[in-house]
């Protein structure tokens, strides 16, 4: 039981995990990912298998946080915390001065994948699905206010 940085051989478990929850990423885009930055992306195994991972970018200054995902089975256990601590710990290694982290409350339909050709447009339908027609543009509906 522990964390190990993702490998090649994980990136099916890490694309099927983002598939379960809705964010449908590739093999080929995370394989992206760990050849950006082959030790800034983790793995929490337990008994030998994995439960849960993380993903991180550093640049310059700006470390990213882009998937932080633990498995069914592992939910509610404590595996979310280490590999956070992980990741944070890899890019104040790194210098980083701060750390984006992304995150969305909902999952998003699969249909809008498929609408929005592997994201293109994503970023204007969460938002047309986020603010409330007529709201203030730097009032607190808005959620880039």
């Amino acid at each position: 039981m522990g964390i190990r940085n993702l490998r090649e051989e994980d990136l099916e478990y890490a694309a099927a995990l983002t598939v379960i929850e809705g964010w449908h990423y590739t093999v080929k885009e995370l394989g992206f990912l760990l050849k950006m930055d082959p030790d800034g992306s983790f793995i929490y195994e337990q008994d030998g298998k994995p439960i849960g991972f993380a993903t991180t970018l550093t640049y310059g200054k700006t470390g990213v946080l882009g998937h932080l995902i633990v498995g069914g089975k592992g939910r509610g256990k404590g595996v979310g915390k280490p590999l956070l601590k992980a990741a944070i710990s890899y890019m104040e290694g790194k210098g980083t001065d701060s750390i984006v982290i992304f995150s969305i409350p909902e999952v998003v339909p699969p249909t809008v994948y498929d609408n929005f050709i592997a994201g293109v447009g994503l970023a204007a339908w969460y938002l047309y699905h986020r603010i409330p027609a007529g709201a203030d543009p730097l009032g607190p509906e808005n959620v880039l206010a």
